[in-house]
């Protein structure tokens, strides 16, 4: 298997392998790397997708990026509203 150091460059922030025409490598290359990148996600190496909220950083972990950000905790009350904490 390649380098997944390697490998994050032919993907987007979005998780979405890069087309051919953009890197500019040959079709059997884009064949190999697509391969590789399929290989790498399913031994959990690299993300299927981020979810559109943060982006794949080779060597940190979920928890260090969670760090980096900030969620909102939506609860139900009885009435059926939403209220909305801040968790810091």
């Amino acid at each position: 298997m390649q380098n997944v150091r390697f490998l994050a460059n032919f993907i987007t922030e979005a998780g979405i392998i890069i087309k051919r025409s953009k890197t500019g490598i040959s079709a059997k290359a884009q064949r190999k790397v697509a391969r590789e990148i399929k290989t790498a996600r399913a031994f959990g190496l690299m993300p299927f997708t981020t979810m559109g909220t943060k982006s794949f950083v080779f060597g940190r972990n979920m928890k260090n990026l969670d760090n980096d950000f900030t969620y909102e905790r939506k609860t139900e009350n009885m009435d059926g509203e939403l209220d909305v904490e801040d968790q810091a």
